[in-house]
């Protein structure tokens, strides 16, 4: 895992947090896709319906989420999907399936819209229990959380937390096996920057 934690940001792995200040974390290569995974297929977000004109640190423009998660969703039925990002883009939460690269170009990143009030990307099926999802991968960009523009308290829930009483993280990974993450920025985070539980092989 290499991972940059910018600004207001923690660190949870296995369900231990760490203050992390603004370090880099360096650890194995890129695992990839299993020899028997079905064919990928890989598009780019510019050429699939995404406009890629928010400010990264600032926000705005256009709302891509749903031209993002239709691209994502293409791994729902196993078929290996890469994804790239190719500019800024403006949502408010994207889920990923097992099978998926989630690659960005230089330059590239994702802004959490105001009163998402939800992680950033998190994998589709999160569980304590049996897990779903293997094989996930994102590669570069820098995910700003934007936490300022997330509630801090969402009624009958305690600080910092979803609806779904899980905290407001910018990336979440429950019940994932084969995760890899290198040359991700993470910015300004509501509360854990990382979080990710229930998972082997990172």
């Amino acid at each position: 895992v290499v991972v940059r934690i910018g600004k207001i940001g923690l660190l949870m792995l296995a369900g231990l947090a760490i203050g992390l200040g603004s370090r880099t974390f360096a650890a194995a290569d890129e695992i990839g896709l299993p020899s028997d995974a079905l064919p990928v297929t890989t598009v780019r977000a510019s050429q699939a319906g995404a406009r890629l004109d928010t400010n990264l640190l600032k926000g705005g423009g256009t709302d891509d989420t749903e031209a993002l998660q239709r691209l994502l969703d293409r791994a729902k039925d196993g078929h290996g999907v890469h994804v790239i990002i190719d500019g800024p883009a403006l949502v408010h939460g994207l889920d990923i399936y097992g099978n998926t690269t989630l690659e960005f170009t230089p330059g590239a990143g994702l802004y959490l819209r105001d009163h998402s009030d939800r992680a950033l990307i998190r994998n589709a099926h999160r569980s304590r229990g049996a897990v779903v999802d293997s094989h996930i991968t994102i590669l570069g960009g820098f995910l700003n959380g934007n936490r300022d523009g997330q509630q801090l308290k969402l009624p009958g829930r305690a600080v910092n937390q979803e609806a779904d009483g899980t905290f407001k993280t910018v990336l979440q990974l429950f019940g994932v096996n084969y995760i890899t993450i290198r040359n991700v920025t993470i910015w300004d985070s509501r509360s854990f920057g990382l979080w990710i539980a229930n998972a082997k092989h990172i």
